[in-house]
């Protein structure tokens, strides 16, 4: 970068003119192109669609009837899926917080025991005792 700046001051006057002309005349050709290809984007946008809008009509006729597969049921309150326990006072400490839910047999990670892995249990596959993970 440092030398491409070096080169450009030891340019003469009439070098940095020509350039400055080139730039000027280069501009004003994009100026005339972009008005031929993109002048229509200077209007409005609805100039541009309104002949594949479809006519304004009245509400009464737009509205369709929906399937019964589409229609918004009643609102079913959450409680019938999902209840929640009361849980347990919070530790005061830090210290405290490590592991605090892990002794809560409802905060189990393992909620379908040890039996349940489908390719095979890690720690019986490197001969590890069961106590190495718990």
């Amino acid at each position: 970068m440092g030398d491409d700046t070096k080169l450009l001051n030891e340019v003469d006057f009439v070098g940095k003119d020509k350039i400055w002309r080139d730039y000027v005349a280069n501009e004003v050709k994009s100026v005339k192109i972009w008005q031929n290809q993109w002048g229509f984007l200077r209007g409005d946008p609805l100039d541009l669609i309104r002949d594949k809008l479809p006519p304004p009509s009245s509400a009464e006729q737009d509205k369709l009837e929906l399937p019964t597969t589409l229609r918004v049921r009643s609102v079913t309150p959450i409680s019938r899926y999902i209840t929640v326990n009361r849980s347990v006072t919070v530790p005061r400490t830090t210290t405290g917080q490590v592991g605090w839910r892990s002794a809560d047999p409802n905060c189990q990670l393992e909620i379908y025991g040890r039996d349940r892995h489908v390719k095979g249990d890690i720690l019986k596959k490197f001969k590890w005792p069961i106590e190495a993970c718990v």
